[in-house]
């Protein structure tokens, strides 16, 4: 999963005004892990936070880059008032520092739990997979459909215990 990084021979400028300012696909190098570029919109986008944001923030522009799009090339190489430095924040916690960890944490075949594991687990305390229903459900689940068919850990133990189907 990387950013749409479209490098193009020329980008369109902002305004008809005498100082045209564009994209730049410089940007793509200095900010290689979140920034996207649609053409069709002519504006910049961050991946992580499009993926991961939660919910909006009462924070002004929380969505300009996740659902707006950022067209102010001005305000870019601006020093410390630099919009995409500014979007990434200095607080390791930041909103967009949060997103690009789990997006990190999303490709990491390390931080995925195998079924197998669940079980052995489960043995392990005596517990059996049938006795075990709606433990600590909470609507985060790791179920999604493809091709109209579920896939992930959910399906699987639905299929080795009757109990998690009918839950």
């Amino acid at each position: 999963m990387s950013p749409y990084q479209i490098h193009l021979s020329k980008y369109p400028p902002s305004s008809p005004e005498k100082h045209h300012r564009l994209f730049q696909s410089s940007w793509f190098v200095q900010f290689a892990s979140w920034l996207e570029y649609s053409p069709s919109k002519d504006a910049a986008y961050c991946l992580p936070c499009y993926l991961f944001t939660m919910k909006a923030s009462r924070r002004f522009g929380w969505d300009t880059f996740t659902i707006t799009g950022f067209t102010s090339w001005k305000k870019i190489n601006d020093g410390t008032n630099c919009a995409f430095l500014n979007h990434v924040g200095q607080d390791p916690c930041s909103c967009h520092n949060n997103a690009l960890k789990s997006s990190e944490d999303l490709l990491k075949r390390s931080q995925h739990i195998d079924k197998n594991e669940i079980y052995r687990v489960l043995s392990h305390h005596c517990l059996d997979i049938q006795n075990i229903r709606g433990q600590g459900y909470d609507g985060a689940s790791n179920i999604w459909v493809l091709n109209g068919k579920l896939q992930g850990e959910g399906p699987v133990v639905s299929n080795d215990c009757t109990v998690a189907k009918n839950g």
